[in-house]
């Protein structure tokens, strides 16, 4: 069994998360005396909820904190899904990865997680885009992955059981390029193409095509799609402070003639 180690206060819908998907945790005593209260803290976060826990098992985590309750999934899609793309078990976890720009500006990305088939709100991160000039979607993934993953790559964390791409082969391409790199490889990678719906699979030379009405495809446009969502709310976030930081310096100009 795998453990890991809790040396900071954690949000209490992750340490949950943690303890149901992860399966352990363990803490380490910190070295500097300043720091002691920091793990007392953490220790005090999770042993009362270490019961609740146990009751959750491996039910939906739909009545936790940080997962929305809204977006319901259809039954039987993570089943499916585990079952399309020969994973030994259903996926618990799975996230979704998209960039936006515009004419390549305010180049951004986005990462959201489902746990159980359901948006958890406390692993969503978003990314300002350093290296990339243009609009290059290719490179902004690579970017993305190499960011979000470093610390899996590494064996240092664990990844999700299938990592979700917005996009099609290229994207699935390029996100390959970037995790092959890595000593440790992530379980199943796959791209979700908009206009034909079809499924990109790491490892198989054709798409995968499923009926509209599959629970399977219906889980991962809904994925896909939240992706895509934060990854156009951070864009505009990003060409807002643009817009308002160039108001400002005008304002600025004109007062100071």
């Amino acid at each position: 069994m795998m453990t890991h180690q809790v040396a900071a206060p954690l949000k209490r819908s992750l340490l949950v998360a943690a303890l149901i998907c992860i399966g352990s945790l363990s803490f380490c005593t910190p070295v500097a005396a300043d720091t002691q209260g920091v793990t007392e803290l953490s220790l005090k976060q999770v042993m009362p909820i270490i019961p609740a826990a146990a009751k959750v098992g491996a039910r939906p985590l739909d009545k936790m904190k940080g997962v929305h309750p809204r977006i319901l999934i259809p039954a039987g899609g993570l089943a499916e899904l585990g079952k399309l793309l020969k994973l030994t078990t259903a996926p618990r976890i799975i996230e979704g990865i998209d960039v936006a720009n515009i004419s390549g500006q305010e180049n951004c990305g986005s990462l959201v997680r489902f746990i159980d088939g359901k948006p958890f709100k406390a692993g969503y991160r978003r990314f300002k885009i350093k290296t990339v000039e243009g609009s290059d979607d290719y490179a902004s993934i690579a970017e993305v992955l190499s960011r979000r993953y470093r610390l899996a790559g590494q064996e240092h964390e664990l990844y999700p059981d299938v990592i979700l791409i917005d996009g099609g082969l290229g994207q699935l391409h390029a996100a390959l390029d970037v995790l092959d790199k890595m000593a440790k490889q992530p379980p199943m990678v796959i791209a979700l193409a908009k206009r034909q719906e079809e499924i990109y699979v790491q490892g198989e030379s054709k798409p995968i095509r499923l009926r509209r009405n599959s629970a399977a495809l219906q889980l991962c446009q809904r994925i896909r799609d939240e992706a895509h969502r934060f990854a156009q709310q951070y864009h505009h976030v990003l060409r807002r402070k643009k817009t308002f930081g160039k108001t400002i310096s005008k304002s600025k100009m004109q007062k100071s003639k």
